[in-house]
Formats: C-alpha cells, sequence, structure tokens
C-alpha cells in the first residue's frame, strides 16, 4: 500500500508500506522519528492506495485519518495482523534488521499506526 501524507505546506509525500487489514482498519508500522509518522503528527490526513512494492500506484486512492497506536490491545491487534499477512517474510525482515540496528548501535523505535475510513 502506498500512504501518503501530507506536509504543512501541503505537499504530498507518497511512501509504500507493508499492511494489514483488519476490521475495516488499515495498520502499518514505521520508526517512530520518520518522515511520515512527524507529518502524521502535524496532519493526520492521508491518502491510501494500492501499490507495488516499489511504490508504482496500481489502483485508486482512498481517504483516511491515520492515528498512532498506544494502548497495549491496539498494538497487539496491529501486530497479530501483519505477523498473519506476512508470516515468515516478516519475521526475516526483522531478523535482519535487528542485525544491521545492532552493528549501528541503534534501538529500535518502531510504532504502529492505524489509517481508518475520513468519514
Amino acid at each position: 500500500m502506498q500512504v501518503t501524507t501530507y506536509r504543512k505546506t501541503g505537499e504530498a509525500v507518497p511512501t509504500p508500506v507493508w499492511f494489514a487489514a483488519q476490521g475495516g482498519v488499515l495498520f502499518f508500522s514505521s520508526e517512530a522519528d520518520s518522515g511520515k509518522v512527524k507529518r502524521i503528527h502535524s496532519n493526520p490526513k492521508v491518502s491510501v492506495a494500492p501499490c507495488t512494492a516499489l511504490g508504482k500506484v496500481t489502483g485508486p486512492s482512498a481517504e483516511g485519518r491515520a492515528r498512532i497506536l498506544r494502548t497495549p490491545a491496539e498494538i497487539k491487534t496491529a501486530e497479530a495482523a501483519l505477523a498473519k499477512k506476512y508470516n515468515v517474510l516478516r519475521r526475516l525482515y526483522y531478523f535482519f534488521l535487528g542485525i544491521i540496528r545492532a552493528l549501528r548501535h541503534v534501538k529500535p523505535n518502531d510504532i504502529y499506526l492505524a489509517v481508518e475510513s475520513a468519514s
């Protein structure tokens, strides 16, 4: 999925992300200090669209509102949905990401986000 966030100037910034849908909500994760998270803090309005792994949009977009998940129950739901969808691929990704972070002495600071319908 491509999630498009908006700068304070209104400029759109599209980013492909791994996502999982559950109960009409789209979940994805990101590093807490990433640009998209900072933009969502300022403006929760987003646009989402299906896309390839490289970000080429393959279908129509929809408007939504993004929010950072804060409660343990919401985070657990997001983690479970993503784990179910990506299974081994996700575990491999986090395994290698963990190695890279350890080599760079970087602590993980991932957070989960939800996108819900704008209406």
